[in-house]
């Protein structure tokens, strides 16, 4: 990540940090490599406005920080993507060893009336039932490789009750740098999540036998063939417009993209998770062994 926040516009290096080679690794440890991901998307989308502005990026002005953040608002961002913006260029600038203070006043004061401003009444999200499930993840034997993918996504989302981030999260077979594991064995699917927003600390295994949802094995199994997902690299990934060439791992936005564009407009990527609770109690199952599969804590909580 130092690569990206080091230069400033002009191509002159920032100060170099006083940090120790062990001191960055700790603070690297203290983030999931999603949530690295997300703060290195902000740092960068930072760096290209102060470009653009003919400003240097780092060590950042809090002025100039916070005309960012209101420009970003007034496009329509939502409160909680600007906050990442926050986090990441904090975290950006701890890895250099430069100061960049988050509770300034200017800034504690635009993001309380960018929340005031932008605040809206939550829609809980369309919920994605078994029905429609086995309706999308059925694609025909000359589907493009981005379909194949995404009846993937989908039947993997639904079956495990995944959020988006933990879903982009997953390796394949053994753990490479993601957050989870999704393997098989010869009567079951087993997910592994190492981190997760409901987690203490410890791995969260989720085991789900094959029979009766054959249709979802074949679907995520057929993406693992044709995408030649290799163990211990990340299960979901980009594919790119020429159609059989495959990238790094999908970001969790794209996870709600992928949703609309095949199911439907009202639909997004919580609805996977939304629909398997809402399928399940439907179908006569408890509210324990619902929890059980999507890891609440408590039933009131998305």
């Amino acid at each position: 990540m130092n690569d990206i926040i080091r230069r400033n516009v002009d191509g002159q290096i920032a100060e170099p940090s006083r940090l120790s080679k062990q001191s960055k690794k700790y603070i690297r440890a203290s983030i999931s490599p999603n949530t690295e991901r997300a703060y290195k998307a902000q740092v960068k989308l930072w760096q290209e406005w102060c470009a653009k502005h003919g400003l240097e990026a780092f060590p950042a002005s809090v002025d100039h920080f916070v005309n960012w953040i209101s420009e970003r608002a007034d496009a329509g961002q939502s409160i909680s993507t600007i906050k990442m913006a926050v986090a990441g260029l904090k975290f950006g600038h701890d890895l250099l060893g430069v100061t960049f203070d988050t509770r300034a006043p200017e800034i504690v004061k635009a993001l309380a009336g960018i929340t005031r401003e932008t605040a809206r009444i939550s829609k809980q999200a369309e919920p994605l039932r078994g029905t429609d499930v086995i309706d999308v993840i059925m694609t025909p034997a000359d589907a493009p490789i981005a379909d194949i993918r995404d009846a993937a996504i989908v039947a993997t989302g639904y079956l495990f009750a995944l959020r988006r981030s933990e879903l982009v999260g997953l390796d394949f077979a053994k753990h490479g740098d993601g957050d989870g594991v999704l393997r098989f064995t010869a009567n079951t699917i087993e997910l592994t999540l190492v981190k997760s927003k409901t987690g203490n600390g410890a791995p969260q295994v989720v085991t789900i036998p094959r029979a009766g949802n054959e249709d979802a094995v074949t679907a995520i199994q057929w993406w693992i063939e044709v995408g030649s997902i290799l163990q211990g690299s990340a299960l979901f990934r980009r594919v790119y417009k020429s159609g059989n060439t495959i990238g790094g791992r999908l970001s969790a936005g794209t996870v709600g993209r992928i949703v609309k564009r095949i199911v439907g407009a009202e639909f997004s990527g919580h609805s996977l998770r939304v629909g398997f609770a809402v399928s399940a109690a439907e179908a006569g199952a408890d509210l324990r062994s619902i929890a059980g599969v999507t890891r609440h804590k408590s039933m009131e909580m998305p």
